[in-house]
């Protein structure tokens, strides 16, 4: 496609906010008529013989589908497009899907995918790594067109290293080679490219000229778009290097029998979201697994700014309702979610674990 082409799709792609839910509406109205769908939702083209993965995701946050008004404007030299206040753009991640559909107009090699509820927490890359695995396993590299920014070559993210240090490099250099400046970024959160990880050893996510996302102020730099479309085109992917061992983010399954007693799993699900909600609220600590909570698992929380990973700690939900906070062999056992909701603001200091603690409504002891 030339830049008038490319230009075109993507604002065709961004006229709606296709929501979780509605991707097959994309398919259906502007996507290749070839791409084939899974058993999850998802749409893929193989093109030749490569150990590429190439995702990006076809929903937009939000909850329901709205006709996007748009306007290009100039800024530091650059053409911009954003909405009239009234929507999101849905930059995130139609930038990612307009790249990656002229590296298929231009046949290069790697398997391609357009995932589906990437914003609910990746509904549909989570289901491939789950039944997948064998065919993930024969790739080398995931690299997910979705990130904002411009640079950023996502070398961390949920906590973990998802690439490693020759794999940044070299894919610098390349894009180098054609004057566009990528280097590594340690601070992503989780994207779809996250769930592959215990699978294939390098993945990562690229930025790709959008701002503000998930506002109604977002934007996107068109001619950076334009740009990274051509360039992309031109990276020698297959050359990348393979050195990361691929490992899980995720916590082992609790082995637990469930007893009558039990809260039902509806009301720990709720506990657990305001758990997460106060430490967020109070430390902006993630969790790494949340997308796979259950009584007695150990959810891992870290700071995304701490590389070392010295300040990671575990939270549980048992079935009865009770907490335990942990880490190394300090424990904070917590009565219920009433107790901790009457000492957030002492949420700091408790998590300084220094001492094994138990805390209910009206104290904190320690034991």
């Amino acid at each position: 496609m030339n830049k008038v082409e490319l230009e075109n799709k993507f604002l065709k792609l961004v006229e709606y906010t296709y929501i979780y839910g509605y991707e097959d509406y994309v398919k259906e109205n502007i996507l290749p008529s070839d791409l084939k769908r899974d058993q999850f939702g998802n749409y893929y083209m193989k093109i030749g013989e490569s150990k590429t993965l190439f995702t990006s995701h076809l929903d937009t946050v939000g909850k329901q589908k709205l006709k996007v008004n748009y306007e290009i404007y100039e800024k530091d030299g650059h053409r911009f497009v954003k909405t009239d206040g009234n929507t999101i753009l849905g930059a995130d991640d139609k930038a990612g899907v307009t790249i990656m559909l002229n590296m298929i107009d231009n046949n290069v090699p790697g398997l391609y995918y357009f995932l589906i509820g990437e914003e609910t927490g990746g509904a549909g890359s989570r289901l491939l790594a789950k039944y997948m695995f064998n065919m993930l396993s024969n790739y080398d590299r995931c690299v997910s067109f979705d990130r904002r920014g411009y640079g950023s070559i996502i070398s961390r993210q949920v906590g973990k290293w998802c690439c490693s240090d020759e794999f940044v490099n070299d894919l610098s250099i390349e894009f180098g080679k054609y004057g566009m400046d990528f280097k590594s970024d340690p601070y992503g959160v989780r994207t779809d490219s996250a769930y592959f990880m215990s699978i294939i050893p390098e993945c990562t996510n690229l930025s790709v000229g959008y701002f503000n996302e998930h506002k109604v102020t977002e934007e996107q730099d068109l001619d950076y778009l334009l740009e990274l479309c051509n360039v992309c085109t031109k990276i020698n992917w297959e050359s990348l290097p393979v050195v990361r061992e691929p490992e899980n983010f995720d916590s082992t399954e609790p082995e637990y029998v469930q007893k009558v007693t039990d809260l039902p799993m509806y009301k720990l699900f709720n506990i657990f979201d305001e758990v997460y909600d106060i430490i967020y609220e109070e430390v902006k600590f993630l969790c790494a697994n949340d997308n796979f909570f259950k009584s007695e698992k150990e959810m891992i929380f870290y700071d995304k700014n701490d590389l070392e990973e010295t300040l990671n700690f575990i939270a549980i939900v048992h079935s009865d309702g009770s907490i335990t906070l942990k880490k190394n062999d300090i424990k904070i056992k917590i009565k219920n979610i009433d107790s901790l909701k009457k000492n957030k603001k002492r949420l700091k200091s408790i998590l300084s674990f220094s001492h094994n603690l138990y805390i209910d409504e009206k104290s904190i002891n320690y034991n």
